[in-house]
């Protein structure tokens, strides 16, 4: 009977230090959607200095968002191996629920992702047709146009 009570407080050690990960990794993603959001009216504005901030910003959240999984994995692995419970969090409401949002923010950043990144992709298309017209056309012509190889070098010294 006693030796049930400390197995019991470890279980619930784990659920809440998952909990807890998971509610940080949750507040994480909030935040990596709100500078998508600002990425993108950075993207629309053509404001280079503003989306290097928000680049920087984000790599941070991604590399905080890899330390906590490094941390979950292992840890619900852990637990599912101990307490033979292969379907967890599913057996627990609570975690579930996160987990649940969690997934369904992936789903929404993944989708601001490929938004951020078609938007880049015409602004970039709009740069690369400017740098073409603002192109200049020296009136000097090189020696060398004609011809692929130099055919005039004096190498006497």
């Amino acid at each position: 009977m006693l030796s049930e009570i400390p197995v019991k407080n470890e279980e619930q050690n784990i659920i809440d230090k998952l909990s807890a990960l998971f509610s940080n990794q949750k507040s994480i993603l909030n935040r990596y959607s709100e500078v998508l959001e600002k990425e993108k009216s950075a993207l629309l504005e053509a404001n280079m200095d503003k989306l290097s901030a928000y680049v920087r910003i984000r790599e941070l959240l991604e590399r905080k968002l890899k330390a906590i999984q490094k941390v979950i994995f292992p840890l619900e692995h852990f637990y599912k191996q101990k307490y033979r419970e292969p379907d967890f969090p599913a057996n627990n409401n609570s975690l579930n629920a996160i987990k649940t949002k969690i997934e369904a923010l992936k789903t929404e950043i993944g989708a601001e992702l490929a938004e951020n990144r078609k938007i880049a992709n015409k602004q970039l298309v709009f740069l690369k047709t400017e740098i073409q017209k603002i192109r200049i056309n020296h009136p000097y012509k090189s020696v060398f146009k004609k011809n692929a190889m130099p055919a005039f070098i004096d190498i006497s010294g």
